[in-house]
């Protein structure tokens, strides 16, 4: 007999975040889900723990800028997360789950930024392309600001770097203190018409037009750069902007098939 959840009426069921993450009592059964819960060093990768099976995820480039630090998300197995310093060029990178524009996917993690951090790619769909002509979707946190960005980006015309840039309202975003972010994105190849709901603290934010041209979006799945990265990325610091992973990260996700809104909810009640 599977297993059987008891509530009553303004009691929560008995179920750990965890659990809900893999599956049960309507949970998103995440296919790749790292709970990053050891030091990365030259050696270490983090195990899948969703249901799509093998898929490492890695610090790339550099090992001596991040430590094992206490979790940020209450009712998981493990009481561990990654802290990143800025030190080194460094990223968490998993080059064989990639997104090639033909499905609905969703991303995010709990993330604390701190004050004073350089821009900073939380998640990056294609990190192939390390100039930024191959963009896919980034999420980007701007120095000094309060406010994500939504950046979407193109290699139509070589040596030149067309994006359109959707943001936040200030403060949606803030630093020092933790954050669970959910972005769930319908792929298209016109950055108008491609679907975006971004969460913050499982709520759905507003997104408006900030800048860039509307051209067409690379969904690129193979490497484009001479270092073999692709796949997805957390903290992408070898980005466009040339900065450093500077955070706190914890239970890192892709999904491919998209999060209803009571599924990201969920998932911040149970964590938060």
């Amino acid at each position: 007999m599977g297993a059987h959840y008891v509530s009553f009426e303004g009691v929560a069921p008995a179920i750990t975040y965890d659990a809900y993450c893999a599956g049960a009592a309507g949970g998103p059964g995440l296919d790749y889900w790292w709970k990053l819960n050891h030091d990365f060093d030259s050696s270490a990768i983090e195990s899948n723990y969703g249901s799509a099976g093998s898929a490492d995820l890695e610090c790339m480039f550099s090992f001596t800028g991040n430590a094992q630090d206490t979790g940020l998300v209450n009712g998981t197995a493990d009481a561990l997360s990654v802290e990143f310093t800025g030190a080194n060029w460094e990223w968490l990178n998993a080059d064989s789950v990639r997104v090639d524009g033909s499905q609905r996917f969703a991303a995010g993690g709990w993330f604390i930024v701190p004050t004073g951090a350089a821009d900073q790619l939380l998640f990056r769909s294609n990190m192939g392309g390390t100039q930024g002509y191959w963009r896919g979707v980034d999420i980007l946190y701007s120095t000094g600001s309060t406010a994500l960005a939504i950046v979407l980006g193109t290699n139509s015309i070589a040596g030149s770097k067309f994006f359109y840039r959707l943001i936040t309202a200030s403060g949606a975003f803030a630093r020092d203190v933790l954050n669970f972010l959910v972005l769930d994105v319908t792929p298209t190849l016109d950055p108008l018409t491609v679907g975006l709901t971004l969460y913050i603290n499982g709520v759905a934010v507003n997104l408006s037009f900030s800048d860039g041209t509307g051209d067409t979006i690379a969904w690129p799945v193979t490497d484009s750069s001479p270092n073999n990265w692709n796949g997805i990325a957390f903290g992408a610091a070898g980005d466009t902007y040339g900065n450093k992973a500077n955070f706190q990260a914890d239970e890192v996700f892709f999904h491919l098939g998209g999060l209803t809104s009571t599924q990201v909810t969920t998932m911040y009640s149970l964590g938060s």
